[in-house]
């Protein structure tokens, strides 16, 4: 059960990670489309004031308009290059963003590949379970309890020595066992798939 309850856990903990890195990046783009504005802002100030600074005639205007125009450009120049490097910042942060979210992706692609690989030699070789499996993810909610799919469908083992281990000590029909929070649950599955159906399938109450 703990191992049972593992996998649930890493599979829920990985999409509540996926939806947060998500919310993040959609904040930072939004941020990032506020710099960018801001920056065409002050650009189109840089070209009012070059525009203007050709306009004046006095001398005196000249020289005055020029210091404080040169004041304002340098002031510009800062607050540019601040926001370059927030922006130097922000692509960095997306980089790393976008690689945890190809690597959940993955991660939840090879248990997804693997879980369809299973389901698909339980309905070679196994075909009453399979037939089981997908009714019980039909009809849950006829269930008062918690109901398990068989062992080898939500148990992970990548290690082969590891995999062949577990299959010299636990029995095939262990194996292909649902499993049973609640008996009034189990008798109800159980009449409804091997005695209606006449599915050849196994099924335990939770130790």
């Amino acid at each position: 059960n703990s191992n049972i309850k593992s996998v649930e856990s890493n599979l829920s903990s990985n999409k509540e990670k996926l939806d947060e890195i998500l919310e993040e990046y959609n904040s930072k783009v939004a941020e990032a489309e506020t710099r960018t504005s801001k920056i065409n802002q002050l650009f189109n100030e840089v070209n009012a004031y070059k525009a203007e600074l050709q306009e004046l005639q006095s001398a005196h205007d000249l020289k005055v308009r020029r210091d404080s125009l040169i004041t304002q450009c340098k002031t510009i120049a800062i607050e540019l290059g601040q926001l370059e490097s927030t922006l130097n910042e922000f692509t960095i942060e997306e980089q790393s963003r976008k690689s945890k979210h190809r690597a959940i992706d993955n991660q939840i692609q090879k248990l997804n590949d693997i879980n369809n690989q299973k389901m698909e030699n339980l309905r070679r070789y196994e075909r009453d379970t399979y037939n089981a499996v997908e009714w019980l993810r039909k009809n849950k909610g006829m269930f008062r309890g918690e109901v398990l799919e068989p062992f080898q469908l939500i148990i992970n083992v990548p290690n082969t020595a590891n995999a062949k281990f577990i299959e010299s000590i636990i029995s095939r029909n262990d194996r292909k066992a649902f499993i049973f929070e609640r008996s009034d649950d189990l008798n109800l599955f159980m009449k409804e798939l091997r005695d209606k159906q006449k599915l050849n399938i196994n099924a335990v109450i939770a130790p």
